[in-house]
């Protein structure tokens, strides 16, 4: 891939470097404007873009490729007037913010042991992971020869093809940073060894997501001023900004070919640490001119080489492989010029590592050449040049070194800066260790587009232990509603011990659910009752049986029924409904009332159906059949549901869920969050009408500020219906235990999963 490296044969030197005398003289850069441009020296302005990481390394090497290739294409939208710079910066956060981030903060309970407990093992995993270095990526463009107009109204262009370069990658895109947010950055760099976060020292300055230089000016200060150390002092192999140490170095004797990992390797140590790629286009006449007049001295030394063997008796193929091999390398390079839309790059790849004591810089420095040496290539201290690596290291696309390599577009999109994607929302769960980058996983569904869920996992992977560490985690750092369907008997335990409340469903028992409670914003802004009656379908159909199913007649019937039935509770409510009244439980009409609807009807479909729900009402299944008796006074329910024998499970799952989607109603108009977790869940996808309305549920979820998540075995048990592959559809949180092969292929195939 990085065969057509070429090294300059005169290296280009860098601009010249004048002595600064003060801290600010040394910051290179001159100007700073509102809306984030920089410019780094006159007639030269830089913007960043900030851009996410990508799980590239894990990628099927067809995906891998295909990145690679539009990397490239981001490397040739830019002109020679334009410079390019790709900045890893690795950089430590606060730890008592982090462990605020992930710890379970005190509340008003007698839960304060478990609490403790559970913060002790998140503890524990953070230390195992590198949890307070955070690796952000930038993209740095820098326009010459212009003024600030031009300049603005450039990169008000680029913004947009930029964001669709690098969306076609990540998928989310880049966006511009804001002169805050730049400022921000430089602060980091330049005081690494202060405690005091720039938002706290530029209070008086920030306003929202704005930053005010006027105000700024007023006082007679610039932007330098407040970013730069304390002090800076230049040394032969190190530099140190206030107390932190700092040395710079670049990339050499790049091998043949490089991995693709090589610049995501090289900068993931375990240090502060700036990683910089500067890429300068070199003009196409004047690359086509340089390598065919490269070629052509190459040629004349191969004759030159002939005629001299064959005056002396030689044979006159007897030329040495390092010329043949320069030979064929420049044809190569002036073919993939003209005919494979290949650029030419002056590329210079800069490090700078960071460091509170010079015992530490050494250890760190130690471990740059090792990992680069890893790679064949060489990491050297920019010796007398310290100062310059470090000016070229940060994300302004300004090069003060001249270690220039002569590369391809190819060759130049081996430095890919995607690695492994991390995630570490604020205020989110943990969910265990990322397996690539040892980080802790912490996810807020809660923030997240789609905050539904499934758990998937073959009998014994773990799946209700690791729901009972979600619902555990929720509990004891929320005042949420958590709701669980047990078909097993597994949560009891839990819930017993956490103060919640037990709902034993069984045959013969006092407690009762009546399947047709509605509140009355049962359909968001639509028809309520129509709604309602899609329910009472699906729990006919349950009834009746998935193999006998409902006919179309069937189903007009259940409607018309329905809509009787509930008519007089409907009039009821719209006289106390000015009062904020939207559900009356002892109003509300039962599963008798239907039975008994159904039996004054002229159909033999009516019959048919009033008989098989007869022993559901005044037989021997008529739990259901009264109305609801259960007063909640817990935030944790559990539904146990083992009890009600095998046969009716379905159905149990069908009118519980009924019932917690009005509770979700009722929760959300006093302000709560409703998470409901649903394990066997398979059992309600097994008919079409059922499948068809826990669709629903799982699209409507999210407006009343509820989540759902379900829990099941083999995936292939969901995809009977087209509903359920639209339940999993609207799931933004697929969590995957261990897989039967049948059903890792299923997935794979689903998510479009690589193997790695």
């Amino acid at each position: 891939m990085a065969d057509k490296i070429k090294k300059k044969e005169k290296q280009k030197a860098g601009p010249k470097m004048k002595i600064s005398k003060t801290v600010q003289q040394s910051i290179p850069y001159e100007n700073i404007y509102p809306n984030g441009v920089i410019e780094v020296q006159p007639g030269c302005y830089s913007k960043s873009y900030f851009f996410g990481d990508i799980n590239f390394r894990n990628e099927s090497d067809e995906k891998q490729e295909s990145m690679f290739t539009d990397y490239g294409t981001l490397l040739n939208k830019f002109p020679p007037s334009i410079t390019t710079q790709i900045t890893i910066f690795n950089r430590s956060e606060n730890e008592d913010e982090v462990r605020n981030n992930i710890l379970l903060r005190p509340r008003k309970d007698n839960l304060y042991e478990l609490r403790d407990e559970w913060n002790e093992i998140l503890l524990q995993k953070m230390a195992e992971g590198r949890n307070n270095l955070k690796k952000e990526r930038y993209l740095t463009l820098t326009i010459e020869n212009t003024d600030i107009e031009d300049a603005v109204r450039t990169f008000n262009n680029l913004d947009v093809e930029v964001n669709d370069a690098i969306k076609v990658i990540n998928k989310s895109g880049a966006r511009p940073l804001s002169v805050k947010e730049r400022l921000s950055i430089l602060y980091e760099i330049y005081n690494m060894g202060d405690e005091l976060p720039f938002e706290k020292k530029m209070a008086d300055y920030i306003h929202g997501d704005s930053f005010d230089l006027r105000a700024l000016n007023k006082r007679g200060i610039s932007s330098k001023d407040i970013i730069g150390p304390d002090h800076i002092s230049v040394n032969g192999t190190y530099i140190q900004l206030g107390d932190i140490y700092a040395r710079s170095f670049f990339l050499d004797n790049l091998p043949t070919f490089l991995n693709t990992n090589a610049l995501t390797d090289i900068s993931d140590l375990q240090c502060n640490m700036l990683t910089s790629v500067i890429y300068r286009t070199m003009p196409q006449k004047k690359a086509l001119k340089n390598i065919r007049h490269q070629l052509t001295n190459i040629n004349a030394e191969m004759v030159k080489v002939q005629q001299n063997a064959s005056r002396s008796g030689y044979s006159s193929d007897l030329i040495s492989p390092e010329l043949r091999r320069s030979s064929k390398e420049a044809e190569e390079l002036l073919n993939d010029i003209v005919s494979r839309n290949q650029k030419v790059f002056f590329t210079t790849v800069c490090m700078t590592l960071f460091a509170k004591t010079k015992e530490e810089l050494e250890r760190y420095s130690d471990q740059l050449v090792s990992k680069a040496a890893d790679f064949l290539c060489q990491a050297k201290k920019l010796t007398g040049q310290q100062m310059a690596g470090f000016n070229s290291s940060l994300p302004l696309a300004r090069l003060f070194v001249g270690m220039d390599r002569i590369l391809t577009t190819e060759s130049a999109s081996v430095f890919i800066p995607f690695s492994t994607q991390d995630i570490a929302d604020s205020g989110g769960q943990w969910y265990g260790l990322h397996a690539t980058s040892k980080n802790m996983i912490v996810y807020n569904r809660a923030t997240s587009k789609l905050p539904n869920g499934i758990v998937l996992g073959q009998s014994g992977s773990g799946k209700s232990f690791i729901s009972k560490e979600l619902i555990l985690q929720s509990f004891l750092s929320t005042d949420d509603d958590i709701i669980i369907v047990d078909p097993e008997n597994e949560y009891a335990e839990m819930v017993r011990m956490l103060g919640g409340q037990r709902v034993a469903i069984k045959n013969g028992s006092p407690t009762h659910i009546n399947p047709l409670d509605m509140d009355i914003n049962y359909g968001d802004e639509g028809d309520p009752v129509a709604m309602k009656c899609d329910f009472l379908v699906a729990i006919c159909e349950t009834i009746v049986g998935k193999n006998i199913g409902l006919t179309p007649y069937d189903v007009n019937v259940i409607n018309r029924c329905g809509k009787k039935i509930y008519r007089g509770y409907l009039e009821y409510i719209d006289t106390v409904r000015d009062k904020g009244v939207t559900c009356e439980r002892s109003m509300m009409p039962t599963l008798i009332d239907l039975y008994e609807e159904l039996l004054k009807q002229p159909e033999a479909e009516a019959r048919r159906l009033a008989m098989a729900l007869e022993q559901y009402c005044v037989g021997n299944y008529d739990v259901f059949a009264h109305r609801t008796n259960i007063n909640f006074n817990s935030r944790l329910i559990v539904y146990d549901i083992k009890d009600i024998g095998t046969g009716n499970k379905e159905l149990a799952m069908q009118i519980c869920l009924n019932d917690i989607w009005n509770r979700i109603i009722e929760n959300r108009s006093k302000g709560k969050r409703t998470w409901v977790y649903l394990d066997e869940f398979y059992l309600l996808t097994q008919t079409e009408s059922s499948a068809r309305l826990l669709q629903q549920y799982y699209k409507r979820s999210r407006k009343w500020d509820g989540c759902i998540c379900s829990i099941t075995q083999d995936v292939e048990d969901l995809l009977v219906t087209p509903e359920a592959r639209g339940i999993l559809n609207n799931c933004g949180f697929v969590l995957m235990m261990n897989q039967s092969n049948i059903g890792r292929a299923e997935l794979a195939s689903l998510y479009n999963i690589s193997p790695n």
